[in-house]
């Protein structure tokens, strides 16, 4: 059964009241369009908050969350709240990206050992390859192979070496969103 959150209905959690042992990796799904991505949320704030182009694209709907406690969830729907913008901020007109909060709709999944997550990861990359590439071709830390395989390769060697989830999140550098 799907837990909503931040409904305000006392029975259920509310938005303050997440489930998570943070910090949280979220790992999208493949919407059609060819790309999955790591994303970490390292409290409540980050994972309540979201731009409005990524609630558009429908980024999170089946995102799969794991927590430093090994739980798991699917997020099934998100509900948006445009933050209020400031008179200026409207005279100036549109520009950049608006900001909401949100209220999610959650499904706990089976528990994942830490080996499962980063088998999980290592997937994600397999399964795109050029986002991963593209990242880390900024990444000052790590060493530069001769091909984009190698490369490859040095980036899931180090997610191999993580020993936890703060280390791999901080490790793969998964940008939270605002």
């Amino acid at each position: 059964m799907a837990e909503s959150l931040a409904t305000g209905d006392a029975a259920e959690p509310t938005g303050t009241e997440l489930p998570f042992a943070w910090p949280v990796l979220g790992i999208s799904r493949d919407h059609g369009w060819g790309t999955n991505f790591l994303v970490s949320f390292p409290d409540a704030v980050s994972f309540n908050r979201a731009r409005l182009s990524e609630l558009q694209r429908n980024d999170r709907i089946g995102m799969l969350l794991f927590d430093l406690s090994g739980r798991s969830w699917e997020i099934l729907a998100i509900r948006a709240h445009p933050e209020t913008r400031s008179m200026f901020q409207r005279w100036l007109g549109t520009w950049g990206d608006r900001l909401c909060s949100i209220e999610v709709d959650l499904v706990e999944r089976e528990p994942v050992s830490y080996d499962e997550l980063v088998e999980k990861v290592l997937e994600t990359i397999d399964a795109n390859p050029e986002e991963f590439i593209q990242i880390y071709l900024f990444a000052d830390d790590l060493p530069r192979p001769p091909t984009e395989q190698a490369f490859l390769e040095e980036i899931k060697d180090r997610a191999r070496r993580a020993r936890s989830l703060p280390e791999l999140i901080e490790f793969m550098a998964a940008d939270p969103p605002p």
